[in-house]
């Protein structure tokens, strides 16, 4: 639900005191005045990739929010070189600009970002030094990133802009010629992309639908992934023959996928019986490709993500067994209809396309932590972020207990010499060790239980021993992915394994 005039009231005046202890560098959104240079510290409303303007220039727009006020701020950045901007934003990031010449476009305050502007994107998705920092621009992310992640409950609504496309849930859609964004996940692929024509799917943001939809639990003689067959939308995706390269393939868009959808027009359809419904279609468009795509398939730790999966568990949705055999809940990585086949893992290293998924062979030759009882973390139900002690999570500082989840890494070599480093977390670990998490400091069976699984793979030493010895070959599957943090390389996981072979 959304916050309250209370609760709101109360965050614009925090923020606006915080924002007071740096003087005049930085102006709230509520304050800013028409043709003057100000500093914005915010927080990035939707997902946006850079492009090229008309002049050639590369350019990167985004929509930028704080607690100051409802309405919403669009930036524009400009620069004759690539690297100056930000690859992307990415919904939930905290931004602050300085020098930002505000103007007015089509009668609203717009910010402009030129070479003369200064830009930081904070890193608050990771483990770093920057979560304990006590400057005061690290404050003020914080209590930005805090204001944001409790808005799992904001209503996009409260931040859509008159007059152009906004972010919207399933609930707010109620007629048909509506424009609109949607973070959602797949529920069900009715149709695949056959590489010439449009692609179907069915997807949910968890949201009460108010309009009729016309899905039906068994859709296709294929249950839903999730029982919400009447608050589903159904998605056509239209012209994915076309010149895609600068779009994830089609063929990855699969029942369990979570998606950001751009420019989505509802449109009015038909059922079995004939009768109305409601439901949307997505078109290619060139505009849209040179700022980002129309369709983005996101990693779990996606902020937006963080909040459908928390809808599922207020609502206390259960997977259909039926849907997908062997899964136990929606947190599992899918694998996809093909594997890209490697010799090495030279050839993984130098992809550049994620994410992508490969079946290669290797041998385990080290892991981190170093001490099996560090394998499992304890991971904050509000924020989803990952602490030690079961004292308070040191990101939010929220005291309920956290759930007990794996986060591992194994460093994997090959016959050639070559080593990639892959993450193991969440339930791709319960799958690939065969059961699941427990708190391995005070649960002595379960560390030996852990101590058993691995010793199929290696022998585990003991104190004073390599930690890894007499490892076997095995075959592994991994997929890429591109954490949120700028500049960061392209980094691996290991999926579920055994659903493979």
């Amino acid at each position: 639900m959304a916050a309250t005039g209370e609760e709101a009231s109360a965050a614009s005046n925090a923020f606006r005191a915080l924002v007071a202890n740096i003087g005049n560098q930085v102006t709230c959104i509520a304050d800013l005045k028409l043709n003057t240079f100000s500093g914005v510290f915010a927080v990035v409303r939707d997902d946006n990739s850079g492009g090229k303007s008309k002049t050639g220039d590369y350019m990167l727009t985004m929509v930028l929010m704080d607690p100051s006020t409802t309405s919403t701020f669009n930036v524009s950045m400009f620069s004759k070189q690539k690297g100056h901007l930000p690859p992307c934003v990415k919904a939930g990031q905290i931004i602050k600009f300085s020098g930002l010449k505000i103007q007015s476009f089509n009668s609203k305050l717009q910010g402009l970002s030129n070479r003369q502007s200064l830009w930081k994107i904070f890193d608050v998705s990771s483990d770093s030094a920057f979560l304990n920092a006590s400057d005061l621009d690290s404050q003020i992310a914080r209590f930005l990133h805090m204001w944001y992640t409790r808005a799992a409950a904001i209503d996009y609504s409260a931040f859509n802009n008159s007059n152009k496309r906004n972010i919207c849930t399933i609930s707010k859609l109620k007629d048909a010629r509506e424009c609109f964004d949607l973070y959602c996940q797949v529920m069900q692929v009715l149709q695949q992309a056959d590489g010439t024509g449009n692609m179907v799917i069915l997807v949910s943001d968890f949201t009460k639908a108010n309009f009729q939809n016309g899905v039906t639990l068994h859709e296709s003689n294929c249950p839903l992934l999730y029982p919400v067959a009447e608050d589903a939308l159904r998605v056509t995706l239209w012209d994915v023959g076309q010149d895609t390269r600068s779009l994830v393939p089609p063929s990855d868009i699969q029942r369990g996928s979570y998606l950001y959808l751009r420019n989505l027009f509802t449109k009015d359809g038909r059922d079995a019986n004939g009768d109305t419904i409601l439901e949307a279609s997505l078109h290619s468009d060139r505009a849209e490709k040179s700022i980002g795509g129309r369709w983005q398939i996101l990693d779990l730790d996606h902020l937006e993500v963080v909040k459908l999966r928390r809808r599922v568990e207020d609502q206390e949705l259960q997977i259909n067994r039926s849907s997908i055999s062997g899964l136990s809940a929606a947190s599992l990585t899918l694998t996809p209809a093909y594997i890209k086949l490697s010799r090495n893992i030279k050839e993984i290293l130098d992809t550049t396309c994620v994410p992508t998924r490969f079946k290669f062979e290797a041998r385990i030759v080290d892991h981190l932590p170093t001490q099996l009882e560090d394998f499992t973390r304890l991971i904050c139900e509000y924020c989803g972020h990952s602490y030690l002690d079961n004292v308070a999570c040191s990101k939010c500082g929220n005291q309920d207990t956290g759930r007990i989840q794996y986060m591992f890494s194994f460093l994997l070599g090959d016959d050639e010499g070559s080593f990639i480093p892959v993450i193991l977390t969440g339930e791709d670990a319960d799958k690939f060790l065969r059961f699941e998490a427990r708190d391995l400091k005070t649960d002595r069976d379960a560390l030996k239980r852990l101590h058993s699984a691995l010793s199929v793979l290696f022998t585990v030493g003991r104190e004073g021993q390599p930690r890894v010895s007499d490892s076997k070959k095995a075959t592994f599957c991994v997929q890429s992915f591109q954490p949120m943090a700028p500049g960061s390389s392209v980094q691996f996981k290991l999926i579920a394994t055994e659903l493979i072979w």
